[in-house]
This record gives structure tokens, C-alpha cells and sequence, in this order.
């Protein structure tokens, strides 16, 4: 706790020095996409095995938690496939000996069913939009 907080401390931003204890920052879009959903659906980055889980909207996904923007049991059953686990195994990169979900190589790259579209931020989280 004290390493984060002296890092914090040296940061230029005011608010990360001022709220150390806090996330970098609000992510607004995020909060935002995440505002109608009951629930989201996330996997760790790092894992032997891509295991997407339910999880409450009051969890905040960081920087290791992928999450998919969607609240729907289909979106549940694709990503949970085995058909994704292994094209994100083949296509994902590695960290050490680790696999490392990656959404610019397992997600862009997959080929979702018609009427899902993905809609990636830059925030490096999932964001499932339906077309219908």
C-alpha cells in the first residue's frame, strides 16, 4: 500500500496525488456503457484458461479484467464456447508461460456470429453491441 501510494504521490495528475486510494480515474464512458446493464460478463487476461464468469456491475473491471459489455445468456454461451477458448489460445499472446487474453488478437479477430458487432475502446475492454 505504501509502494502505491509514493507512486501516486510523484504522479503530475493533482487527483491521482490527492486520491492515491482511488482508480486513476472515473472512467466515465465506461460507467456509462456499463449504466443499463444488470450484470457483465468478465475473464481474467492472465489464465490458463479463458473462463468468462458473471459478475455485479458495482465490481469496476481494471486493467487485468476483461470485460464484455453484455448481459445476455448468448453472449455468455459464445464467449464461454469452446470454439472461442481455442481460437483465443491460438491467436492470444503469452505472458511467460501464460496465456494473455488479448482484444485486439482474440476478440477483433474472431468471427462472431451475424447480428453481434464489436465495438472495442481503447479502455482495452469488451464492449458487444447487438445490431438488431
Amino acid at each position: 500500500m505504501t509502494q502505491v501510494r509514493d507512486e501516486r504521490l510523484r504522479n503530475r495528475n493533482p487527483e491521482l496525488a490527492r486520491y492515491w486510494c482511488r482508480h486513476s480515474g472515473p472512467r466515465l464512458m465506461l460507467r456509462n456503457a456499463m449504466s443499463h446493464l444488470n450484470r457483465l460478463l468478465a475473464t481474467s487476461a492472465i489464465s490458463n484458461r479463458s473462463v468468462w464468469v458473471w459478475v455485479p456491475k458495482r465490481v469496476f473491471p481494471d486493467a487485468v479484467l476483461m470485460v464484455a459489455l453484455r448481459d445476455d445468456d448468448a453472449t455468455m454461451a459464445l464467449l464461454h464456447s469452446r470454439f472461442h477458448e481455442t481460437w483465443s489460445l491460438h491467436v492470444g499472446a503469452s505472458l511467460e508461460d501464460r496465456p494473455r487474453y488479448t482484444p485486439t488478437t482474440c476478440s477483433q479477430t474472431f468471427p462472431f456470429p451475424e447480428g453481434l458487432a464489436l465495438n472495442l475502446k481503447p479502455s482495452r475492454k469488451l464492449d458487444f453491441r447487438s445490431r438488431l
